[in-house]
């Protein structure tokens, strides 16, 4: 699929495909998030209707420790 840039109002745009939609899950009115990746390309998501920003790698990574260390326990608990 492409797409030409256009202008909106004084900025550039592009319009995305129905299909590209319907992929993402997304609509008119959702927030999506462009990632610029280190090999040139740009990828985009949708945005989560919540807000877990403060969620970065550092934190993501503590939580699996955390899940590691006590993963026994956990699985105890469920078991009960």
């Amino acid at each position: 699929m492409e797409r030409k840039i256009t202008n909106v109002g004084r900025l550039n745009g592009i319009t995305l495909p129905e299909e590209v939609l319907k992929h993402l899950k997304a609509g008119r009115g959702d927030s999506v998030k462009f990632t610029l990746n280190d090999d040139g390309t740009v990828s985009i998501v949708k945005k989560a209707d919540h807000n877990l920003d403060f969620m970065d790698d550092t934190f993501i990574e503590g939580l699996n420790k955390a899940f590691d260390q006590y993963d026994e326990g956990y699985k105890k608990l469920v078991d009960r």
